[in-house]
């Protein structure tokens, strides 16, 4: 057995962020926390002395509400096998490491950097050299589906694509089998675990996708369409409306009287549009943003708020919005749009247009080396955001791709 405190190799303590645990003991319910990354270095020494039951988040978050529109950055993509419902269930758990290995090898699939025995069943790992923007979620969640699909022989859970999802600590005892969840591989180079560049791994396992998978069905793709960028600025819109409250105090003294439903309801449209979620989920999110940002609504005065959305959302429909329509219902001024991200008016994107017509026009007659340091850092994040790959920012900042993960990565 490998000892290690694995959360270490894809959470950074020295990062903005949170992570949620669960943990219980024997004739226990589990008990749900989430804690500041800096807190988790203790946590861990904590939880596996005592080998207490704990699952663990496997992305960060911006606060202490683990659910996908606080989403902050990714850090790995994984599967998460249930082989025991499998008819390779007999086979002990380093025979099965090795099929899993074996099967990696011949359909061309990457070899993970860690495969972790949860007790019961197993999970692969493909660690990131770099966080993933939040933005690039729509593409996480294909990446999964791909997986789930090509390890479905080894009974891989369909749910992975849940961006909340926790998986089994390694070191701690899984209380339905009694048998300790334990690291049986690492995959290291030069002493150090392999990490994969994000774009590179998702092209590899597109690849390896079967060309019948590929075609279209009912009116759906395998890779990204129109839609996902639909679903993406939906995701960004939720984003700037909760930035929106924080500036105007709201995380603090609640909405007030009289606006609670306007802003539950506008939110609860670009929520439904993001289409990242169940309706079960959808109405579990909203009463975590209700709980945070109106405060003195109960439950179920939340729920009645955003009734209508959730009635067309359970009816596999939406209502769409505008950003003229969101800036009009919650009274945006101009100075607030400064901060926003995607709900911007059309004058304010006229604005920005030019603003960065004349950067690239500037960036023409100007060798990249002539920025500052601060400024490549803040454009090579701004073109990950956007969608670029670390090779196409590499090539437009005349920069190493070594260089581009640097500005992209926090220091470990």
């Amino acid at each position: 057995m490998m000892v290690t405190i694995e959360p270490l190799y894809y959470l950074n303590p020295k990062s903005d962020g949170f992570f949620t645990v669960a943990y219980m003991q024997p004739g226990q319910k589990y008990n749900q926390f989430s804690y500041p990354l800096s807190d988790l270095p203790e946590f861990l020494k904590f939880k596996l002395e005592m080998k207490i039951d704990a699952h663990i988040t496997q992305n960060v978050f911006s606060d202490e509400n683990r659910q996908a529109s606080n989403l902050l950055y990714l850090t790995n993509t994984f599967a998460d096998l249930d082989t025991y419902k499998t008819p390779l269930s007999s086979l002990q758990p380093d025979k099965m490491v090795d099929k899993i290995l074996e099967f990696c090898n011949s359909e061309s699939i990457p070899i993970p950097s860690i495969v972790i025995y949860s007790g019961n069943g197993f999970y692969t790992k493909w660690f990131y050299d770099a966080p993933l923007p939040s933005a690039m979620l729509h593409k996480w969640r294909l990446l999964q589906s791909i997986l789930s699909k090509r390890f479905a022989s080894f009974g891989a859970d369909a749910s992975a694509k849940d961006v909340t999802k926790m998986l089994r600590l390694p070191g701690t005892t899984n209380t339905k089998t009694g048998k300790l969840a334990e690291i049986l591989f690492v995959n290291k180079r030069k002493g150090k675990i392999l990490r994969y560049d994000f774009d590179a791994l998702f092209n590899t396992l597109v690849k390896t996708v079967p060309a019948a998978e590929k075609t279209p069905a009912k009116g759906h793709s395998i890779l990204p369409t129109s839609q996902t960028s639909l679903e993406k600025m939906n995701s960004m819109r939720v984003e700037d409306i909760k930035k929106l409250a924080d500036m105007r105090g709201y995380d603090v003294s609640g909405v007030p009287e009289g606006e609670r439903s306007k802003f539950m309801y506008t939110i609860a449209i670009c929520l439904a549009l993001s289409k990242t979620i169940t309706p079960k989920e959808l109405e579990k999110e909203l009463i975590e943003i209700g709980r945070s940002y109106c405060p003195d609504f109960t439950d179920r005065e939340i729920l009645q708020s955003v009734s209508s959305v959730l009635s067309k959302y359970k009816k596999g429909e939406k209502y769409k919005i505008s950003n003229a329509a969101i800036i009009e219902r919650l009274e945006i001024t101009p100075e607030e749009e400064d901060g926003m991200k995607v709900i911007i008016s059309k004058e304010e994107k006229r604005k920005r247009d030019a603003a960065r017509k004349t950067f690239q026009r500037r960036n023409r007659g100007v060798k990249p080396r002539f920025l500052s340091a601060a400024e490549k850092r803040q454009l090579a994040v701004r073109l990950r955001t956007e969608g670029s790959t670390k090779k196409q920012i590499a090539k437009k900042l005349k920069v190493s791709e070594r260089q581009v993960q640097r500005y992209l990565n926090p220091k470990r």
